[in-house]
């Protein structure tokens, strides 16, 4: 079900997910003019990862919306990675953010960054045929999505 994945510059473990597919699925989100969301066929625990956000490091971002900005926790340095958008490869480019504050209560991951790899973590038990939410840490997505 997992392996510890050990965070090279410090020694600091995690408990990640052998195989995200054998937890999720992809369908139709919950969240009004999102299209795709990624939901739990299975239970998931508590501080876990997930897996790697895959894509490819750029300057220049094509998908702004499948982008993220992060910092390097090996030495801090600026990082953008745009996401593979194939479903197979990268099933984490699915996955919603809250669109306003009441929505707020249904994150339930939040982005951590290990060896220089963005992962997404659980911050709460989710349970079976629940859509996985993380914030986006952007004001503007979804002002910039009308």
């Amino acid at each position: 079900m997992k392996h510890k994945l050990i965070r090279k510059h410090t020694g600091e473990e995690f408990d990640c997910l052998n195989e995200i597919w054998d937890f999720i699925e992809i369908k139709e989100s919950n969240i009004k003019d999102a299209g795709l969301g990624v939901f739990a066929t299975e239970d998931i625990p508590k501080n876990i990862l997930l897996t790697w956000y895959k894509g490819f490091y750029t300057d220049k971002s094509i998908n702004t919306a499948y982008t993220w900005n992060f910092n390097s926790d090996i030495d801090n340095k600026h990082l953008k990675i745009e996401a593979n958008l194939c479903v197979t490869s990268n099933p984490l480019a699915f996955i919603n953010s809250f669109s306003n504050k009441k929505q707020e209560k249904l994150k339930n991951l939040i982005k951590v960054v290990i060896n220089n790899r963005l992962y997404y973590k659980t911050i709460k038990k989710i349970n079976k045929e629940t859509e996985l939410i993380v914030d986006y840490e952007s004001k503007d997505y979804f002002k910039n999505k009308k």
